[in-house]
């Protein structure tokens, strides 16, 4: 994979989906969701972050993604990254490690508001907006997540309305931690910084 003519990334179509290196790669192929969080403890074992979103959630490794921020202090704002069809929606007040398989003890959760249902055949994509009412003005600027998730009739998904209160839960081993992109600076913002010199 290149990026402006430099190699990001060489690997297997698997290893460049579920494994990407960069936040680059990680776009590159399919769809991702990325969650602003900030890095809380770095081991051998895990990843820990969190935000007001995720109050406590973990990266369970060997992580590709994950692999650059051993050198990374706690506190650092980072990138927690997950494909859609990673994460579960259930209708809230579901216990996510009731539905989590074998790997309960390690399933972290976000709680949201259902938007939007695209039911499309063998799948149907779910686009939540994360956060409760009380989080509301804290996080005005949050992006919706996308889920996409099989149609079967074990699924309690699939009885979910729009406007409902929702969980989205996912295994700590189908996420990774990168550290986040530098936002580009708005055209107009640099502009009126310069302005002032430019009329020195």
């Amino acid at each position: 994979v290149m990026n402006g003519g430099v190699i990001e990334q060489i690997g297997t179509p698997r290893e460049i989906y579920e494994q990407p290196r960069t936040p680059f790669v990680a776009r590159f192929i399919g769809s991702i969701n990325s969650i602003d969080v900030e890095l809380r403890q770095v081991s051998a074992a895990e990843i820990a972050v969190s935000s007001a979103l995720t109050p406590h959630a973990i990266v369970l490794r060997p992580s590709a993604g994950s692999a650059p921020l051993l050198g990374v202090a706690a506190g650092t704002p980072v990138s927690l990254l997950i494909r859609p069809e990673k994460l579960r929606v259930l209708p809230a007040g579901s216990a996510a490690s009731d539905h989590a398989g074998p790997s309960a003890a390690s399933t972290n959760s976000i709680a949201g508001t259902l938007r939007e249902v695209l039911y499309q055949g063998p799948v149907t994509q779910y686009v939540v907006m994360p956060g409760t009412s009380d989080l509301a003005d804290r996080l005005s600027d949050a992006a919706p997540l996308l889920v996409t998730q099989s149609n079967t009739s074990a699924e309690p998904a699939h009885r979910l309305m729009v406007g409902d209160p929702v969980v989205l839960c996912w295994d700590s081993r189908d996420c990774l931690v990168m550290e986040r992109e530098v936002r580009d600076v708005p055209a107009r913002a640099a502009t009126e910084s310069a302005a002032p010199e430019a009329r020195a």
